[in-house]
């Protein structure tokens, strides 16, 4: 119901997201974030406040009818003072421990301009809390689930890829927020028209963060070589998996820039699928197996000799993360990478029944996304949430099939997304990127 509500009002403002966010910055944006569950209206100006349950808490009256609680310690905690907050980087100087124990709100005004001033019992301090503020920060269940709503993904049914122009992205902050924003969404977009050049593709990652240094280097060659020590660096076909899982800092997002791809070569296509739209299916018709993946460890390991630092990494973890409302928040798929099942005997047979079924879940669902990129094309997907895969392929002859590929952190490109959104006036939060993110 929240996303319906969102793309209704993007509808409205006449532009074009996957929630419809219009990003003309001559016209007054939409701010879907400050869309909550009341029945499609903006929430607006603070119209009363009131200390309640004996100073543990503050409810504030909006204009529209609406109260909520806000309790004293959550607002203390949040004082955006300057004797409580650095004024350049807004971090919390104030430690938990000179914070009296249940502090009580001694009085709380409304002000003129509609803010709300406290002052708290226990200790001479007041905070200044602005109603932007309050607003965006409503912490009742039915606005957690509203939020949480907003964040789900979102998923692509119709198997498309949007294309975008390397040209819009490069020249403008508008374009690059709409690319991440799309990358973000579902899961996946291309590039058009970036040169054929050799490393240039770090001219592209670099647009929105730092590239990531692996076993493989910044940059990595995706093409028949004569001495592979990787399959990918060959021309047979590759199931699905993530890039890396084994790492603490899994990849969040890779990129693949096709600089030539020969028009006598025969297969190579490239494969995607949404894994998060994957295990919603598989929760529902295996709800045991689902459950048996979120308990019980793999093992998975990586050995790498061929790098200037040698590589010999294991993990053992779930396959699947879930938060409080057992909700997926990360998922690791990489069958190359198994390793021996270090697990309690009871739980060997189960994991191994429960393993298999969703491997048939995914070598066998309808919801992939074929493409075949072309030179001159460069495609970005987040690798925690999208399986890759690729078909076999011929070049026959003198023709070339030749990728570059590289990474960038998950945490870099949201921290880059929502910098950019904050710039356009977008406040809607960003969609799960499988970085373990309660949100």
């Amino acid at each position: 119901m929240f996303n319906s509500v969102l793309r209704t009002v993007c509808r409205q403002a006449g532009g074009h997201c996957h929630h419809g966010l219009k990003l003309s910055g001559s016209q007054k944006t939409v701010t879907p974030a400050r869309w909550l569950k009341t029945n499609g209206r903006l929430l607006s100006a603070v119209q009363q406040v009131q200390v309640v349950d004996e100073g543990k808490k503050l409810n504030v009256t909006w204009d529209d009818g609406k109260s909520f609680d806000f309790h004293s310690i959550w607002l203390r905690f949040q004082c955006p003072c300057p004797v409580c907050r650095e004024e350049s980087s807004g971090l919390f100087r104030t430690r938990p421990a000179d914070i009296p124990l249940g502090l009580k709100i001694e009085d709380a005004v409304k002000t003129d301009t509609g803010d709300v001033k406290v002052q708290w019992k226990e200790e001479q301090h007041h905070g200044h809390f602005s109603q932007d503020f309050l607003q965006q920060h409503i912490y009742s269940k039915e606005h957690l689930q509203a939020k949480k709503e907003v964040s789900k993904p979102v998923y692509n049914t119709n198997k498309t890829i949007e294309m975008l122009s390397w040209k819009d992205v490069d020249n403008s902050e508008e374009g690059l927020y709409r690319w991440l924003r799309t990358l973000n969404e579902d899961g996946l977009a291309k590039l058009s028209g970036v040169p054929k050049e050799r490393d240039y593709l770090e001219k592209v990652i670099r647009k929105i963060g730092p590239i990531i240094h692996t076993p493989y280097g910044y940059l990595f060659e995706v093409a028949t070589l004569d001495d592979p020590v990787n399959a990918s660096f060959t021309s047979v076909a590759l199931h699905f998996h993530q890039d890396l899982p084994v790492y603490e800092g899994q990849p969040g997002i890779q990129f693949l820039h096709c600089l030539r791809f020969d028009e006598t070569v025969k297969g190579g296509v490239t494969r995607f699928l949404d894994m998060y739209q994957v295990l919603a299916k598989f929760r529902v018709q295996h709800p045991n197996e689902f459950t048996t993946l979120c308990r019980v460890p793999i093992s998975i390991q990586l050995e790498y000799d061929n790098s200037d630092y040698p590589v010999l990494m294991s993990k053992r973890r779930p396959m699947i993360y879930l938060d409080d409302q057992r909700e997926v928040i990360s998922v690791v798929w990489h069958t190359y990478m198994h390793a021996p099942l270090e697990v309690p005997e009871e739980d060997v047979e189960e994991f191994y029944n429960a393993y298999q079924l969703l491997g048939r879940a995914v070598e066998f669902s309808e919801d992939v996304i074929e493409t075949k990129l072309k030179p001159g094309e460069v495609i970005a997907f987040n690798n925690r949430r999208m399986l890759h895969a690729r078909s076999a392929y011929e070049e026959g002859g003198s023709g070339k099939r030749h990728f570059q590929g590289g990474y960038l952190s998950a945490d870099d490109f949201k921290s880059r997304l929502l910098v950019l959104a904050k710039k356009v006036g977008d406040t809607r939060p960003a969609i799960r990127i499988g970085n373990n993110d309660w949100r």
